[in-house]
């Protein structure tokens, strides 16, 4: 059959996330700006994305996974790699 599985995590805003002046609760006020302190934590955003991917393929038992960490706004980062990698099916989750 040649399947193959691609789980995806796209981050939309790296740096709207990273700001000191989100709250998860009431949001961002203002626009974000990204200063030199905030390069470490948009690195860590990605990499916690990476981990959280790594670790859903080894909870399904299947190495042949492939994940993937995508920036951008969502439906075109997710189409966009649909393209990139030829898929012919998108299987989204509810919470996205």
């Amino acid at each position: 059959m040649g399947a193959a599985t691609t789980l995806l995590h796209v981050i939309v805003d790296p740096v709207y996330y990273a700001s000191e002046e989100y709250s998860p609760i009431m949001g961002f006020s203002g626009y974000p700006v990204m200063n030199p302190l905030m390069t470490d934590i948009v690195k860590d955003l990605f990499k916690a994305s990476d981990n959280y991917l790594d670790k859903t393929r080894r909870h399904l038992v299947d190495t042949t996974i492939r994940t993937v960490v995508g920036e951008g706004r969502l439906s075109e980062t997710i189409l966009k790699t649909a393209l990139e990698m030829h898929a012919d099916i998108i299987v989204m989750g509810s919470h996205s």
